[in-house]
């Protein structure tokens, strides 16, 4: 087996701008193929079917990096305008008719290859968390990453390229664009540049490390909640045989925070108590933690 992985691995390095989902179903082929012994023309031409990108399929992926941007809104957009969008785009770009005629059933299997969620609504077929800008990708992200500084300011062509990665990461680019295109792109923004040994260098710039995805920054923010959960558990309580009300031992942790309340609500504060082994009982005065000690030391800071 281990064999058989690296084998797929190699194949793989062929395709680095697979989506996880077309990485997935390759490997699948590919072990299937040898668990049987061999792997014979049709499972190699399901292989080759799987890890190449057709025209349409990367047409639609730099469509919806120009166009389309994940919204944390939870509202969407329907497949039907996302389609118009599409034809409205592909004339922009001077394609043929052929090339802009995609049907929705090929645009919504992209978009759930890509991880956006699409389904039914009385309204017809929708793409929710998303939404149209009329912002292209290189605007968006000079405007995110680029910034006018100082002469003493300067950065190389690599660590902007850099930036850029990091830039497309976060915004989910799924076409990424090479190091000479990017370069382009900064030229046009009348950056004073320089060539040396090592590259070309531009003056009077500054690069914005990029924002994280506002789904990673609430992440980061409940993690970081409920360690100071944890922290106050630890260092603050102990099984024993002592009772105590809930809002009462609740406020307790909201005092020891005490930067006012905190993330953590009552709710998800209890539920962090019984997995770490406390009890409670609800009682006509409300709920009551039964084997609780609270430390003497936890009184102050």
């Amino acid at each position: 087996m281990a064999e058989i992985g690296k084998r797929v691995q190699r194949y793989l390095k062929r395709y680095p701008d697979l989506t996880p989902e077309r990485r997935k179903r390759v490997a699948q082929h590919f072990k299937a193929g040898y668990r049987a012994g061999v792997l014979d023309a049709k499972t190699k031409t399901k292989i080759k079917e799987e890890a190449t990108l057709n025209s349409a399929q990367v047409q639609i992926m730099r469509f919806l990096d120009d166009r389309v941007i994940r919204a944390h809104d939870g509202k969407g957009i329907l497949l039907k305008a996302l389609g118009v969008a599409y034809r409205a785009w592909c004339d922009e770009q001077k394609f043929t008719k052929a090339e802009k005629n995609v049907s929705s059933k090929k645009l919504a299997s992209v978009l759930r290859e890509l991880k956006y969620t699409v389904k039914r609504s009385p309204a017809g077929t929708n793409v929710t968390c998303a939404k149209l800008t009329d912002e292209s990708w290189q605007h968006r992200f000079a405007a995110a990453c680029l910034r006018e500084a100082e002469p003493e300011s300067k950065a190389t062509a690599q660590e902007v390229y850099e930036c850029y990665l990091r830039w497309a990461a976060v915004k989910r680019i799924h076409i990424l664009s090479e190091s000479k295109d990017i370069l382009m792109l900064v030229r046009t923004r009348n950056f004073s540049c320089t060539t040396s040994n090592s590259g070309a260098i531009f003056s009077c710039i500054k690069l914005v490390s990029p924002i994280e995805h506002p789904q990673a920054q609430m992440e980061a923010k409940r993690n970081a909640t409920i360690r100071t959960g944890m922290r106050f558990i630890e260092k603050r309580l102990a099984i024993g045989t002592d009772k105590i009300s809930a809002r009462e031992l609740y406020a307790i942790f909201v005092a020891w925070v005490g930067d006012g309340k905190p993330d953590m609500s009552y709710i998800v504060f209890g539920k962090l108590l019984k997995s770490r082994g406390f009890h409670s009982r609800h009682t006509v005065k409300g709920n009551v933690w039964d084997n609780v000690q609270i430390l003497a030391e936890t009184l102050t800071e």
